[in-house]
């Protein structure tokens, strides 16, 4: 049988091979990505808002295998108790390779003083070790009361910024206190 490749090739190759891979890692440290739960919409313009203020970073958007239901009192009676017990609602949301970004954002809305539980789920199964983490959450009444003590102990490798809080009521127009908040927390592209 007729060798195709010298070993010497075979030597060049891999090494060629690892070079090249190596460089989109490279490239992509400090590139951040956006990852966000949304309901209502609501925290869709808050998370475009927050692409234009941070270099155009990709955008992800959370979903749920299963929705909850439409009617909002049937649903936060769910959502209230998969709280309170710390359950998972599986994403079908394909989550990139998230090892070339240095900053992720992540936004979702407050539910009984926690981040939802979609955010959770993704949370509980991508510890971002390593990353330097911006939390931003909303809501219309809850306090952010219950969201340090859950990301430190979702995240407890990872460089977690002070919590972004924007009230509903203010999330037609966010950019102001993004911007004071990615100052603050020293937010670099």
């Amino acid at each position: 049988m007729e060798r195709l490749y010298s070993r010497r090739d075979l030597a060049r190759f891999a090494a060629l091979a690892l070079a090249v891979s190596a460089v989109p890692a490279a490239q992509a440290r400090g590139r951040s990505i956006i990852i966000y739960y949304t309901r209502t919409g609501t925290n869709e313009g808050i998370a475009r808002a927050l692409q234009g203020l941070v270099g155009n970073a990709p955008l992800l958007r959370l979903e749920e295998r299963d929705r909850y239901a439409r009617d909002y009192d049937a649903m936060t009676e769910i959502a209230r108790a998969e709280v309170e017990a710390w359950k998972r609602r599986e994403l079908k949301t394909a989550i990139p390779d998230l090892s070339g970004y240095r900053n992720v954002f992540i936004l979702s809305p407050l539910w009984w003083g926690h981040y939802s539980v979609p955010m959770r789920t993704f949370l509980m199964d991508h510890p971002l070790e390593g990353k330097r983490v911006f939390p931003v959450a909303t809501s219309a009444s809850s306090p952010a009361s219950g969201i340090t003590s859950d990301l430190a102990k979702l995240l407890p490798k990872a460089d977690v910024k002070k919590v972004l809080l924007i009230h509903t009521a203010d999330a037609s127009n966010p950019e102001a206190a993004l911007k004071g908040w990615l100052s603050r927390e020293g937010f670099n592209k």
